[in-house]
């Protein structure tokens, strides 16, 4: 890794902090970070302007550092459930607002079998949800180890 260039690094440490920061380098089982925050704030004539600071290098060991975040996932509303619950609410609303207008009742036997339906969805949906990870957690199936370049 040349010493001049920092790589962008967000991690979760063991005490489920969150972190972004640039990766300066890499030595003796340490990661030597650069954290930053980034934010939006209005300049002088009130236009948003986007205001990066930086803090001093930390240093973090292998250890301590839990998860990394999934950075790009491919569809991710339909992988974490929630394209089926929005589909399955607004179905419901819209059956809610039609059998109600037409003076049927909502939970009428000819409604019954669309709102199990629809609630089915929904559940398929808060399953997918509770089941998805958005991280990857260091343990069982992914650790870091630290490998020397250099020959002993």
């Amino acid at each position: 890794m040349p010493p001049t260039r920092d790589w962008r690094y967000g991690a979760q440490l063991t005490n489920k902090q969150w972190i972004d920061a640039l990766l300066h380098k890499i030595q003796n089982d340490s990661l030597y970070l650069r954290p930053f925050v980034t934010r939006i704030l209005p300049n002088a004539w009130g236009m948003p302007y986007v205001d990066t600071t930086y803090y001093g290098l930390m240093v973090v060991g292998v250890n301590d550092i839990y998860a990394f975040p999934k950075t790009k996932e491919s569809f991710p509303y339909v992988r974490n459930g929630f394209i089926f619950q929005v589909g399955a609410a607004g179905y419901l609303a819209l059956n809610l607002i039609n059998t109600l207008s037409e003076g049927e009742p909502f939970f009428g036997e000819d409604n019954l079998p669309n709102i199990t339906i629809a609630a089915g969805v929904f559940a398929a949906g808060t399953v997918l949800q509770l089941l998805h990870k958005s991280t990857f957690v260091l343990g069982k199936k992914y650790h870091l180890e630290y490998i020397s370049s250099k020959p002993s």
